[in-house]
């Protein structure tokens, strides 16, 4: 399944059991992770999606799609549900998160403070000397987060290959509107945390699974998902059989 986001601003996009702009991107994993992400894409940096499908035929020694971009191995069965008015906490848990079913919201979060005030200006004036953590954009998993105020990754997040991934710091979270969907009874207690991603372009995640679900904001530009059923499970190779999770997710 594949899924865009792109202006208009403030879409929230439920991701099950899976995790991952011109100027921001907050994201909430939620029913038991939270997050918040940033991101920017300039003209010409804009990816084709859904990537195309690779029809090889089925004498292709390595199958159909081989060395070519995830998601580019099958036609998508995407998009997702999507949906312009908040549901129910109770239709959220019935049709979404006990079946495991990705949604998007449309404009659900356009009345956010976040929305309205997260310039670089505004961040470096209101929440500067706050602590980050950053990372490199192509992601490896292999090296370690690197601490810095979010004044000096303002400074830098331009021209150098680093973004933040952070947990979204208490002093900002008053800023970010969660979905009513999920502030009802257990699936509020399951939230986890909230995380704040933002970057100016380009980033990308290595192919994996999340053990919770997710819900992701976006506050402005554009973020792609490429989501595989759990069905395809067996036809996925994995570091690790093991899978653990908690919450809802299980």
């Amino acid at each position: 399944e594949t899924q865009a986001l792109a202006d208009p601003i403030s879409q929230w996009a439920f991701v099950q059991g899976t995790r991952h702009s011109v100027h921001l991107l907050v994201c909430f994993v939620s029913l038991l992770f939270a997050c918040c992400c940033c991101n920017r894409f300039w003209a010409g940096d804009v990816p084709t999606f859904p990537p195309t499908f690779a029809d090889d035929g089925d004498d292709s020694v390595y199958g159909r799609g081989h060395l070519k971009p995830f998601g580019s191995q099958r036609s998508s069965v995407g998009p997702v549900q999507e949906y312009t008015e908040e549901l129910h906490p109770r239709d959220f848990y019935r049709d979404h998160i006990k079946t495991r079913r990705p949604l998007v919201y449309r404009q659900m979060a356009a009345q956010s403070p976040a929305v309205r005030f997260w310039s670089d200006e505004y961040l470096r004036q209101v929440y500067g000397s706050l602590d980050v953590l950053c990372e490199v954009k192509n992601e490896n998993r292999s090296t370690s987060p690197q601490k810095m105020t979010l004044s000096d990754f303002l400074d830098r997040y331009q021209e150098d290959n680093v973004y933040v991934v952070t947990v979204l710091p208490d002093d900002m979270r008053k800023e970010v509107k969660a979905p009513r969907s999920i502030l009802c009874g257990s699936t509020r207690r399951f939230i986890q945390e909230a995380n704040l991603w933002m970057s100016n372009g380009g980033t990308r995640s290595l192919i994996h699974y999340d053990s919770d679900h997710n819900i992701h904001c976006l506050i402005a530009g554009r973020k792609d998902f490429v989501m595989v059923p759990k069905k395809y499970q067996g036809q996925l190779y994995m570091l690790s059989s093991t899978i653990n999770g908690s919450g809802f997710s299980g």
